[in-house]
């Protein structure tokens, strides 16, 4: 039972600090109030005691405030234009990029597709070279197995006369 009356008391005490707040936020937002309040009275007032040259001043510098308005205006529609203008500009500046990246491609395409033919060529080349080195070799050793073939014939001939030479000394 204490312990039911302590937490209604505490639950109690809660609500009073809440509603205290609420009360004193209260009390600070009519003070606020009353100085606006207070603030609006001083310039009614203001403007009442204003004089006609005041008041002429004032209705000029209106005046001076919708000419400038007006020119703002304008320069907003001249901008405006502008804007539309660059906006079409762009848009073709866009065109002519996407234009200019479809034969940057074409061109990547046609330099891909030349570098296999020269690649291809060169490895012709290098067949070519090969099989040349070959035949040099061949032709070399043709010329060793002639310059062996002429060497060989000149001691058959030399063989060859120095029998006959000798037959004919025995006949």
């Amino acid at each position: 039972m204490i312990t039911d009356m302590k937490q209604s008391l505490s639950t109690t005490t809660e609500r009073f600090d809440e509603l205290e707040r609420k009360y004193r936020q209260l009390c600070d937002d009519m003070k606020e109030a009353e100085e606006v309040k207070s603030e609006l009275r001083s310039s009614v007032a203001a403007m009442k005691e204003m004089s006609a040259t005041e008041l002429d001043d004032h209705v000029k510098r209106n005046e001076e405030a919708e000419k400038l308005i007006a020119s703002l205006e304008s320069e907003k529609a001249h901008l405006t234009t502008e804007c539309s203008r660059l906006e079409e500009e762009n848009a073709r500046l866009s065109e002519k990029v996407l234009d200019a990246e479809e034969a940057k491609s074409q061109l990547q395409s046609a330099h891909t597709t030349s570098t296999n033919q020269l690649h291809e060529i060169e490895q012709k080349n290098a067949s070519l070279a090969s099989e040349l080195a070959d035949l040099r070799d061949t032709c070399s050793h043709l010329r060793t197995l002639e310059s062996d073939h002429a060497s060989e014939s000149a001691a058959l001939q030399n063989a060859k006369a120095r029998l006959e030479s000798r037959i004919t000394e025995l006949i």
